[in-house]
């Protein structure tokens, strides 16, 4: 609840487990849904996360078949060759 009183944000669990069931976010019509857990490496993971917005009834569900947290990325990932004819451009801020 915030200062006056009002519910910002609702969390709900599964009984048995006590997982998270969902987050709901009331004034903002938001609400996130998990499920499908699945044991991983740092406990169990949700291999299926909904996000709906009340109005308009829009949602979308992102599901995963396995998670990896932290897994080492080969340097050549980040090397960028720059195309033929390509300027580099230093940016400075000014800012205080």
């Amino acid at each position: 609840m915030d200062s006056t009183g009002a519910v910002t944000e609702v969390i709900s669990f599964y009984p048995r487990s006590l997982l998270p069931r969902s987050v709901r976010f009331p004034e903002h019509g938001i609400a996130v849904m998990f499920s499908d857990f699945r044991e991983g490496e740092w406990g169990p993971n949700p291999g299926r996360i909904k996000i709906a917005i009340y109005e308009g009834n829009q949602d979308v569900e992102i599901r995963y078949d396995r998670l990896t947290f932290n897994k080492p990325i080969p340097d050549e990932v980040f090397r960028l060759e720059a195309p033929p004819d390509f300027e580099v451009i230093e940016l400075s801020y000014r800012g205080e």
